[in-house]
């Protein structure tokens, strides 16, 4: 397929799943899951030398930066990825990114694809002139580790159709933090009153 992963070689705690193309037909028909569903997925910590190339995808791509540095060139977006920072690459997107040489970034990444693809995608960047989200909240990370923890042990059509609720979750959470301009717009720290909050909860 056009959307195959790199093949950086894979350390101890590296994960690399494709889906198998069968279950992935299955996904494809399936009422439960051929909204979203994802096709491979993977992390790579600390991915030294890591590097990717491509002309022309068939999927949604999206990256999460965890640690580290990283570059990214494609037509809407060229510079650097710091921690913190996710990305989504529309099908047919030329694109290259690789890891930095001397602070290499530990990348979470999830290929996807569905009739709802599309519309998750415009409704994550419909008020974002930026490919670049910033996404240095605790949720995000732990998301990308359920999805990862979930496909190291899946092989079924049934956990690949939970992963894809999952990777929903996901999506809607990351459009909640790509869209929060509100918290600034009043001047009020929405983050802060919620704290206040929460520590004064008896009262």
């Amino acid at each position: 397929s056009m959307s195959e992963p790199s093949s950086w070689p894979l350390s101890n705690e590296a994960l690399r799943v494709r889906v198998p193309k069968h279950i992935v037909e299955e996904l494809e028909h399936d009422v439960l899951s051929r909204d979203l569903f994802t096709t491979a997925i993977g992390y790579y910590p600390d991915a030294a030398q890591h590097q990717m190339h491509r002309i022309s995808h068939d999927d949604y791509i999206m990256l999460y930066c965890a640690e580290g540095l990283g570059h990214l060139a494609s037509d809407d977006f060229s510079g650097l990825i710091e921690k913190g920072d996710l990305f989504i690459l529309p099908p047919n997107t030329a694109h290259q990114y690789w890891a930095d040489e001397r602070s290499p970034w530990t990348l979470f990444w999830c290929h996807f694809r569905g009739l709802a693809a599309k519309a998750h995608f415009d409704h994550i960047y419909r008020k974002s002139e930026n490919l670049v989200i910033k996404a240095r909240d605790v949720h995000t990370l732990a998301g990308f580790r359920d999805l990862v923890q979930l496909a190291r042990s899946s092989y079924t059509r049934a956990s690949f159709i939970h992963i894809s609720s999952m990777l929903r979750l996901q999506l809607t959470s990351t459009e909640r933090i790509a869209n929060a301009e509100t918290k600034q717009r009043a001047g009020i720290n929405i983050d802060e009153i919620q704290r206040y909050m929460r520590q004064h909860i008896n009262r």
